[in-house]
């Protein structure tokens, strides 16, 4: 029963993160170069490339997107998508 709490719960607070986390970036460094390519790194679950864009950016920005993210990153709020699931496990 908890797991199944659990995986319901998971990608909402993925999502909840992602918006949160895009709407902080949006207002704090929607003119910030690489701004378009860290979207797309925030809702591909890219960290590594999420980390690079925000890199050029003001430190205590960065620091902030980044505790914001954090969720998304981690192993209990991410879930590989079915597809993807079905293919590693032939």
């Amino acid at each position: 029963m908890e797991t199944a709490a659990r995986a319901s719960r998971d990608p909402d607070a993925r999502r909840a993160a992602q918006t949160a986390t895009y709407k902080a970036m949006y207002a704090l460094a929607g003119h910030q170069p690489g701004y378009e390519a860290a979207l797309r790194a925030l809702y591909g679950a890219a960290p590594e490339a999420f980390g690079a864009q925000l890199a050029a950016w003001p430190q205590d920005v960065a620091a902030y997107l980044s505790r914001l993210a954090a969720p998304i990153w981690s192993p209990d709020a991410v879930q590989a998508p079915p597809d993807a699931a079905a293919a590693t496990s032939k």
